[in-house]
């Protein structure tokens, strides 16, 4: 023993004898701050992505038909479907229903609606479109990450284009 060891004192003199090496405890605080950062990293882009569908749809319900077709055009175009500025609506919403099997009722009423949005004359209470028009864009972008592979749809939500 000691001389400052006192009877209460249960430390097995051997142990400083062996280089007085203890088992501690790690810290794991520092690993989680470095992998919940880079989660929080990698979902900024899912999370960007989904305040501008909502803003979108906000816009589309409130009457705005160029955002409910925004909506369709981002969704394509996050689950790897071509949007060419020279194609058509109309040609875009068959390509669409014939390739991506989307659903046609609904692109009638989106096509329908932007086609007036864009070539009609600007009296807006004639093609008040808001509940009918985001409806068919919600159903549209449904069916289109749906239609995805796994692996595209995953890719969709969490690193959209």
């Amino acid at each position: 023993m000691t001389p400052s060891a006192g009877p209460n004192d249960l430390r097995d003199p051997r142990d400083e004898a062996i280089g007085g090496s203890t088992v501690g405890t790690v810290n794991a605080l520092p690993t989680i701050t470095v992998v919940l950062g880079i989660l929080f990293l990698l979902a900024i882009p899912g999370l960007v992505r989904e305040i501008r569908r909502r803003q979108l749809l906000t816009a589309s319900r409130n009457g705005d038909t160029a955002a409910a077709w925004t909506t369709v055009q981002d969704a394509a175009i996050d689950v790897g479907i071509a949007v060419p500025a020279s194609e058509s609506p109309r040609a875009f919403a068959a390509r669409l229903v014939d390739d991506h099997g989307a659903p046609a009722g609904e692109l009638e009423v989106l096509t329908r609606a932007i086609e007036r949005a864009s070539y009609a004359p600007t009296r807006v209470a004639e093609y008040w479109h808001g509940d009918d028009v985001t409806d068919a864009a919600i159903a549209v972008r449904a069916a289109l990450v749906q239609s995805a592979p796994p692996a595209r749809r995953l890719l969709a939500v969490v690193a959209p284009r």
